[in-house]
């Protein structure tokens, strides 16, 4: 299906994990920009597409196994206003070690968010909305009192079996003898009705980000440093407790409920 990420056409399966990528950008734009950061691996996609929305330095991570930057020798007395960190599932235990050396780049009142992508996700057997919790619990440490997060999430059940079944249509479009072109000429009838049946459950979610979905396919977790206050200091907790009516909610999905 056309696009590129983030530039996705709203019936393409990765629309809403598209407006995760595209929130931030406005987030940025609304703040006056500032000095942003992407920190992502060659693989990623981003770069290209988000230098043409807003200035953007990029640092690629050569690949697993390789030091990251110095963050004294790459940023110097420039910090960042604005970190946006690209990791893929099957990499995102590294994202401890990135978000710590982001946090050495980042500006006191700048914001550092962690964009988590679990591509071609409907495919999994696994449901990554369970396994995401426990990955924030690694990510975030839960001595990091002080440090306010938001987090916004894609997915779904409806999601997932659309694009399963966009995947099983596929399949049917190079036969492999003439006796499968009928076979063929279907999945090109039929394909149009899934992209609008995918069009129409992308618009109804495209609001239904803050709570983490059953087969989540991607999350934006954002961390800023609070606000000192006298009033409330003492009552802060840990940013990774802010996010517990995201997963219950994800919980109670797994019984049927759809998001």
């Amino acid at each position: 299906m056309a696009g590129v990420m983030p530039n996705i056409p709203v019936w393409n399966e990765l629309w809403l994990d598209s407006r995760l990528v595209l929130n931030w950008v406005s987030s940025i734009k609304r703040r006056s920009s500032g000095r942003n950061l992407l920190i992502c691996d060659p693989a990623s996609t981003l770069p290209r597409a988000l230098r043409r929305m807003v200035p953007l330095d990029v640092w690629i991570e050569p690949g697993v196994g390789t030091a990251l930057m110095d963050p004294q020798k790459e940023a110097g007395d420039d910090l960042y206003d604005n970190i946006l960190i690209h990791v893929y599932r099957a990499n995102v235990r590294r994202t401890r070690e990135k978000l710590e050396t982001a946090m050495k780049l980042v500006q006191p009142s700048g914001t550092i968010s962690v964009y988590i992508q679990h591509l071609n996700g409907e495919f999994d057997g696994s449901n990554f909305s369970s396994e995401l919790a426990g990955y924030v619990n690694e990510v975030l440490a839960a001595d990091w009192i002080g440090y306010r997060i938001t987090a916004r999430f894609a997915g779904g059940r409806v999601k997932r079996q659309l694009r399963r079944t966009e995947g099983r249509l596929f399949q049917y479009l190079v036969p492999s003898s003439i006796l499968r072109v009928p076979l063929l000429i279907g999945a090109v009838v039929l394909w149009p009705f899934i992209a609008a049946l995918t069009a129409a459950n992308n618009f109804r979610l495209r609001n239904r980000s803050d709570l983490c979905p059953e087969y989540c396919s991607s999350a934006l977790l954002s961390v800023t440093k609070a606000p000192i206050r006298h009033d409330d200091a003492p009552q802060t907790v840990p940013a990774a407790e802010e996010l517990r009516p995201a997963w219950a909610h994800a919980r109670g999905s797994a019984v049927g409920v759809d998001h």
